[in-house]
């Protein structure tokens, strides 16, 4: 698997803030899907869509942890996206595999970091369920929740938009 960037900036009168979204790009070897290209877009931290995305993927992170607990034939790449803070400001990275702890989650940070400086590509990482702000897994080569891959279709250009939507389960 490969991720992508997707860079929010809030554009308040304090300062700017680099806050990242990163979602999977995924290489479904042998499934036959097509390949999203990498790259970086920019969103305001108060767009609308994206953070009732987030909210909608916290509300239904029960039913989630439930099937990654029992997963099915056909399922793989279960993933957490946790929010990362640091000094240089705000990202979230798919975190796969996890597990659950006493006190909250350990993972793998799947991506490139490109504002934090906290964390690094393949490094474990301790979180809180307050700190996951999206989830996913792959059926049969679709994607199933991705809530704020789905809520940026709409400001793609169309043919990734298109690319995108094609790994997209139906919701």
């Amino acid at each position: 698997m490969r991720a992508s960037i997707v860079a929010l900036r809030d554009q308040g009168a304090c300062a700017m803030r680099l806050m990242t979204i990163l979602f999977l790009t995924l290489l479904l070897a042998g499934c036959g899907q097509a390949q999203v290209k990498d790259r970086t877009v920019e969103v305001a931290t108060n767009d609308a869509a994206v953070n009732a995305a987030m909210k909608e993927a916290r509300a239904s992170l029960p039913q989630f942890f439930a099937k990654a607990a029992d997963p099915q034939p056909g399922t793989e790449a279960y993933a957490l996206k946790v929010k990362v803070e640091d000094k240089n400001g705000v990202e979230h990275f798919w975190v796969t595999p996890f597990s659950k702890t006493d006190d909250g989650f350990t993972g793998v940070i799947n991506n490139e970091a490109a504002v934090v400086e906290k964390v690094s590509l393949g490094e474990p990482y301790a979180f809180t369920a307050d700190e996951i702000s999206d989830w996913m897994y792959v059926q049969n080569g679709k994607i199933h929740g991705g809530y704020t891959i789905r809520a940026m279709l709409p400001s793609m250009p169309k043919e990734e938009a298109a690319q995108y939507q094609a790994l997209l389960a139906d919701q």
